[in-house]
């Protein structure tokens, strides 16, 4: 039971920004990491961060470190930081974001009690309101129901401002009036919004290294959620501006305690440096948050040097749920524990073993499908177990760029709150036709399908279903799995 087109893959609630306190600039959070957060910078409006470094350089900078600055035709802001030659330490992070559906040029920050920070901005916002009460769709199809009405799908309908609940077992007409009428207003309110703590967040890590003077080669890259752009141009193009580096250190992966050596199904460094770097800096992070190697990782520009840099990695900066407007991150460990942490460990010492000119194999995990006995999905587990169109370093076209991007950052969007389908347990008939294709869609972009599996996941869900209609003619059919579509 659902209104009509309600958007039945949405598994998780809307943070309520609007009961969070707003953060203050200055006051909860400084000022470079506030305008950093707040300014909307989807990819082509990189400009309007590599703005904001810069100034924040010239007034924060030790000067007796310095630094030499310059943007270069993508837009790439580079910064050479001391004796960074002997450093051999390259810092990587992105300036652009998936923001570009926020119709802001700047956002509002939230703050909870426990000190998680997420964006919002002022929204006209439709609202329905029965009995003085505010509802929310779901919560009218569910009165609806409650009233006695018993319908597959139900639909607001009505001129002006009221509007009168309709249900109906058909997916696209016959609809029945029901005895329910909401009233409908328009209002203003807060709403969350992708905050673009990815990567906002290894910016501020950077710009915090750069001030403490700490000798590296500083990479702001442009074009990252494109399919890494402005990395994909240094790599190609101009590889002499990271000649010599043997670390390239990514701060832009999610939660806290990883150290990436693997990355879109290739390693890109060895365990010892990952091992090393993390006894850095364990012993200056609590227990229950401890840096380990990781072999998930999926794709930000460090990628794009393994062919030129020995130990390329990508750490934990606690941003979750990215891409998606329940992205927040932990203020507290970020700013209290992480960044001091950063600060005081030395970055040139790290080992160096991985060697760069070695081709990139692409690194094989058992997929969820491959363990299920009988499925479909079982006799593809090798080709998703890569989670990747191609190996990390391998040549890519702009587009083959962009779109393993794409699949790669969403992955761990899917993993493990997305159980997709198998044509053995069949579509629940409680979906609409439009949710049961959004569906399959989901299911073969979360597992990278080739077009020889759709077609061959196409042949096996006709022999299921003709498997089953053929039970059914007996009375021996089966629900599959009924409660297994709960999410």
């Amino acid at each position: 039971m659902s209104l009509y087109n309600y958007d039945w893959s949405t598994k998780l609630q809307e943070p309520e920004v609007a009961t969070m306190t707003k953060v203050t600039r200055g006051k909860q959070m400084d000022n470079l990491l506030y305008d950093l957060l707040t300014t909307v910078s989807p990819h082509g409006k990189e400009k309007l961060i590599s703005d904001i470094i810069l100034e924040a350089l010239a007034k924060g900078t030790k000067k007796k470190k310095g630094y030499k600055a310059h943007i270069d035709v993508k837009g790439n802001l580079i910064v050479k930081v001391g004796d960074y030659k002997k450093s051999k330490v390259m810092f990587s992070s992105h300036m652009d974001t998936v923001q570009s559906r926020v119709p802001v040029d700047k956002t509002d920050l939230r703050i909870t009690d426990e000190g998680y920070v997420y964006a919002s901005y002022d929204k006209d916002v439709h609202e329905y309101v029965y009995k003085d009460k505010v509802m929310t769709k779901n919560e009218i199809a569910d009165l609806t129901e409650d009233k006695g009405f018993k319908f597959q799908n139900y639909i607001l309908m009505g001129k002006g401002k009221t509007k009168s609940v309709y249900g109906s077992d058909n997916d696209f007409d016959d609809w029945v009036k029901t005895d329910i009428s909401v009233t409908s207003r328009t209002s203003v309110k807060p709403v969350s919004s992708v905050l673009g703590a990815d990567d906002k967040l290894g910016c501020y890590i950077m710009c915090r290294l750069i001030m403490n003077g700490t000798d590296g080669l500083y990479v702001f890259h442009t074009g990252e959620e494109c399919g890494g752009i402005g990395s994909s141009h240094i790599s190609e193009q101009t590889p002499e501006v990271v000649k010599g580096m043997n670390y390239c250190i990514a701060f832009d992966r999610y939660e806290y305690g990883h150290i990436i050596t693997h990355q879109a199904g290739g390693r890109c460094c060895s365990d010892a440096f990952a091992n090393s770097l993390a006894a850095k800096l364990n012993p200056l992070l609590p227990p229950k948050q401890q840096m380990a190697p990781n072999t998930g990782g999926s794709f930000t520009d460090s990628a794009n040097y393994t062919k030129l840099i020995a130990e390329c990695t990508n750490v934990s900066v606690s941003y979750k749920n990215q891409h998606s407007s329940r992205e927040h991150f932990d203020l507290i460990w970020f700013r209290d524990v992480l960044i001091p942490a950063l600060l005081k460990i030395t970055w040139d010492d790290l080992p160096v073993v991985r060697d760069p000119k070695e081709e990139v194999s692409p690194f094989r995990r058992s997929g969820y499908y491959g363990a299920r006995q009988g499925s479909f999905f079982k006799a593809h587990s090798s080709n998703k177990s890569t989670r990747s169109l191609v190996s990390a370093g391998s040549s890519l076209s702009s587009s083959e760029r962009m779109n393993q991007s794409t699949i790669d950052k969403c992955n761990h969007l899917l993993d493990d709150k997305f159980y997709g389908y198998d044509p053995e347990e069949g579509l629940p008939e409680h979906m609409s036709d439009k949710q049961k294709a959004d569906f399959v869609k989901y299911t073969i972009v979360k597992d990278n399908l080739t077009m020889q599996q759709i077609a061959e996941l196409i042949v096996e869900a006709e022999k299921e279903t003709t498997k089953r209609v053929e039970l059914d003619s007996y009375g021996l059919g089966s629900p599959y799995h009924s409660g297994y579509w709960e999410y």
